[in-house]
């Protein structure tokens, strides 16, 4: 606590900047859901608790997250991306520490023709 008082990062604070780093990976369909046909933006849900969790400390947390991607790419790759994408900009935006971030690859979605 400084001289003005005690600030409280939430989980749900989290998990927002966690689907906004989510949206700019090259290969995430989204998070993991029976959804997954679903518009990218409606998989993430602050209520989906299965698919995103954050377990808060004062000073860091612990991410675990199940998501989608496409089909072909390199799915470690792609985890590692993920990964670092979301310790990076967490650790920017909030100052909490990212102690662990742990990805279940749930699905692997074939690229829809467009």
């Amino acid at each position: 606590m400084d001289e003005l008082g005690k600030i409280t990062i939430s989980s749900t604070v989290i998990k927002d900047i966690i689907v906004e780093v989510l949206k700019d990976v090259e290969n995430v369909v989204g998070v993991s859901e029976d959804e997954v046909k679903t518009k990218f933006t409606s998989l993430f849900k602050n209520d989906d608790k299965k698919s995103l969790e954050v377990e808060m400390g004062e000073t860091e947390c612990v991410i675990d997250l199940s998501i989608s991607v496409v089909y072909g790419c390199k799915i470690k790759e792609v985890a590692k991306k993920v990964q670092n994408d979301i310790k990076n900009k967490v650790e920017e935006l909030t100052g909490v520490t990212v102690k662990e971030i742990n990805i279940v690859i749930a699905k692997v979605v074939k690229k829809e023709d467009e």
